[in-house]
């Protein structure tokens, strides 16, 4: 803390090894334009997106994550053979 020489208020001072900005902070407001009700409101509809689905949508047996990987398991194995066969093994 660094002490004013005109009066007893304290100032606080950067440590000495802080990186310096760079970015001008100078004029830049305290607080944001929002309000604490619009980044509720913001962060409740991004949320309201981001539920979680059933068992039968995404992940249970009507489909899903277990089939997909096995299709991409197929598809990757017959882009390595292609390539294999093109592929310079000198």
């Amino acid at each position: 803390m660094a002490y004013s020489d005109d009066s007893l208020i304290s100032e606080q001072a950067a440590h000495p090894t802080a990186p310096k900005l760079d970015i001008p902070a100078a004029g830049l407001p305290e607080r944001p334009d929002v309000t604490d009700a619009e980044l509720r409101a913001g962060a409740d509809a991004l949320t309201g997106q981001w539920q979680m689905l059933g068992p039968g949508v995404g992940g249970g047996k009507q489909g899903g994550l277990p089939e997909r990987l096995k299709r991409l398991a197929a598809r990757l194995k017959d882009r390595l053979a292609a390539a294999k066969s093109i592929a310079n093994t000198k």
